[in-house]
């Protein structure tokens, strides 16, 4: 479900869902349609690191590239490799690349 969409069946009909999922590479816990206490318990469900890089995304867009490329401050999992990954063939896949040498830096 989009984004739009989803945001307005929890609105209007939560009574008629069993749950919504949003799948995608980052979502924007700042995006004001969306209800505040989810957001907020979603993004604390993250990481710290992720937690920090999406703050800087947010506020400093200007100061991500060189964020990431710190050693000595929190980087996000996914650059790590030790994102969770819930379904076991994506993370197959990712332990694949790792060990193949594949590196997102």
């Amino acid at each position: 479900m989009g984004g739009y969409v989803a945001s307005a069946c929890l609105k209007y009909i939560p009574h008629r869902l069993a749950g919504v999922a949003l799948v995608a590479p980052v979502i924007n816990y700042w995006w004001r349609s969306f209800h505040k206490e989810l957001s907020k318990e979603a993004y604390y469900k993250q990481a710290v690191g992720d937690q920090w890089v999406l703050r800087v995304a947010y506020y400093a867009p200007w100061l991500l590239n060189w964020w990431v490329n710190q050693s000595w401050l929190p980087s996000p999992t996914v650059i790590q490799g030790n994102t969770f990954l819930p379904n076991h063939l994506d993370a197959q896949f990712r332990d694949r690349d790792i060990a193949s040498g594949f590196s997102i830096r």
